[in-house]
């Protein structure tokens, strides 16, 4: 498979097979060419990055202040809902540490977040294409 982000060519039994246009291919055994993939550009969810920077600072404000009981660990939870409702059991069950699923929520409830944020954003675009 040829790739890469400068065309490139190599001369094959088929001829001339490369990566060009966003679209890479490959000369078979048989001599036919076939296109393997074809590249799209990424595209950031700007509304996932602002859900996701939301999640991040309000976690680190409840994770570094101090709250009487466990009010602090329950705030964590309810903001990485419903991720918090599969982590907790399963951080229980593998009996690890409080520092473990405070960093579990930290990196699953960013990535969904975003996910949620992109989510919306795709759907807003779809109704305004309509």
């Amino acid at each position: 498979m040829l790739g890469g982000t400068r065309p490139q060519s190599a001369v094959g039994t088929c001829g001339l097979v490369g990566y060009k246009a966003g679209i890479a291919a490959t000369c078979g055994e048989d001599g036919v060419v076939r296109v393997i993939t074809k590249t799209k550009h990424l595209r950031i969810s700007r509304v996932g990055v602002v859900l996701c920077t939301i999640y991040f600072v309000a976690f680190l404000a409840i994770a570094l202040s101090r709250f009487e009981g466990s009010w602090g660990g329950f705030l964590l939870f309810v903001l990485s809902l419903p991720l918090s409702a599969l982590i907790l059991p399963a951080a229980g069950a593998l009996n690890v540490s409080s520092s473990a699923v405070n960093l579990a929520f930290l990196i699953t409830g960013v990535a969904w977040w975003y996910g949620v944020g992109y989510a919306l954003e795709r759907l807003v675009s779809k109704r305004k294409h309509r």
